[in-house]
């Protein structure tokens, strides 16, 4: 090769080389928001309470504008993800899936684009919704973290009084401070709330310190403030308004975990009392809706039928999404005829009112497959199934494993 031919090669891979770095720097860096891509919520919980770290989680469901804008418009901020990506792990949450039906519906959420802040505890400590820029997740963050108030000095502060209140030595304005101090570092407070306000007279405890003192601790039902709002509900209503019933509604979310953690059914029983008096709007259906969580996570499916058959017979005959969940949910918990029997009438009640699709189809195929003895219609309806599957753009690898169990090992109805 001559020198010119040389040169030539040279001053081309100068060229190329010259543009890859234009090219680079032109494009956008993808420094938004990360978020975690395995998993479901409930490993997401693990992750937290293993990592002690705050979790953020983004709601969506399939068609939500609001929840793709936020994606495309206010995630890709450089610094929403710089403040994002250094405090939380941040999670995808699809609230159309089966098991995110009851947390759903318990927590209002599917109707507007909501987003969850989780402490390290796994307790969940604010829902937002209508954010409408980079400043407000920004904000929105900073509340929840609390950077500037986790100082040395605070900290210091925090050892002196919670020893204190241990050693029952600390007086009632120490308690009072030590309470904030552990919130402010995620520590668990419920026994200094408690210690606090039994040093309250009951005149004392409507005073509007001590009355935002109780709303401030609304974090659960298993502490005496949810007690003593009990008792004056209707004040707290009309200084909160319908800020209050949010509030309350992530008490009972919070307290309804830890049942089920510890199979409860005491802490169950104070949700039970404290949905039944608290004035809270659609109380049949959150009181459904929270037993219904609590009796699927402990497996008692017994009576988890019983108050679902009820439900649906006075509530929900005319909803095809409720139908064709629980009628899933019957084929995943139960064993008897008479539940797929009951469960292939409301599959069959919602593609009715709204029309088949795939979903509804393999529901429907899986509940034949139980309860009909010649199998012809389970596997209609399968191959139906996987023609929506492939109109819907949908994997169609569960439906393809029904259709060859179905041909190859039959119906167990015979």
């Amino acid at each position: 090769m001559n020198n010119c031919s040389t040169s030539l090669m040279r001053l081309l891979f100068l060229c190329a080389f010259s543009l890859m770095l234009f090219l680079a720097a032109s494009m956008p860096l993808q420094n938004g928001i990360s978020f975690q891509q395995e998993g479901n919520f409930e490993t997401l919980m693990e992750r937290v309470l293993n990592e002690q770290s705050f979790a953020f989680v983004h709601t969506t469901w399939n068609g939500c504008a609001p929840c793709n804008t936020l994606e495309q418009s206010l995630y890709p901020n450089p610094d929403v993800g710089r403040l994002y990506n250094a405090n939380f792990i941040n999670f995808r949450l699809n609230v159309d899936r089966t098991e995110y039906f009851n947390i759903a519906n318990i927590l209002n959420l599917g109707k507007n684009a909501a987003l969850l802040y989780f402490e390290p505890n796994g307790q969940l400590i604010k829902k937002t919704e209508n954010v409408r820029s980079a400043d407000d997740l920004i904000s929105n963050a900073k509340e929840v973290i609390l950077l500037q108030e986790k100082t040395v000095a605070n900290r210091q502060k925090l050892e002196t009084l919670y020893r204190k209140a241990n050693n029952e030595l600390a007086s009632p304005q120490e308690l009072y401070e030590c309470a904030y101090l552990l919130k402010t570092f995620n520590q668990p407070c419920s026994d200094v709330v408690n210690q606090y306000l039994q040093t309250q007279s009951d005149e004392e405890l409507k005073s509007d310190e001590n009355i935002g003192f109780i709303y401030d601790f609304l974090d659960n039902v298993e502490t005496k403030a949810v007690d003593h709002l009990l008792a004056d509900i209707q004040h707290y209503k009309l200084k909160y308004g319908a800020v209050l019933n949010e509030k309350l509604t992530i008490a009972l979310y919070n307290s309804l975990r830890i049942a089920i953690q510890q199979r409860d059914d005491k802490i169950f029983q104070k949700i039970m009392m404290v949905i039944h008096n608290a004035n809270l709007p659609h109380t049949e259906d959150l009181l459904y809706f929270v037993k219904a969580q609590y009796y699927e996570n402990t497996k008692s499916f017994d009576k988890f039928a019983v108050i679902t058959n009820s439900y649906v017979k006075h509530k929900g005959t005319d909803n095809p999404q409720l139908l064709t969940i629980l009628a899933e949910k019957y084929f995943l918990y139960m064993n008897d005829s008479g539940s797929f029997k009951q469960a292939l009438e409301w599959v069959n009640q919602a593609i009715k009112i709204d029309g088949a699709n795939y979903r509804k189809n393999l529901i429907k195929a899986r509940l034949l497959r139980k309860t009909d003895k010649n199998c012809e219609t389970a596997l209609n309806v399968a191959l139906e199934a996987r023609t929506a599957a492939e109109i819907e753009n949908i994997d169609t690898k569960e439906v393809d494993d029904l259709i060859f169990s179905i041909k190859n090992y039959g119906c167990e109805a015979r």
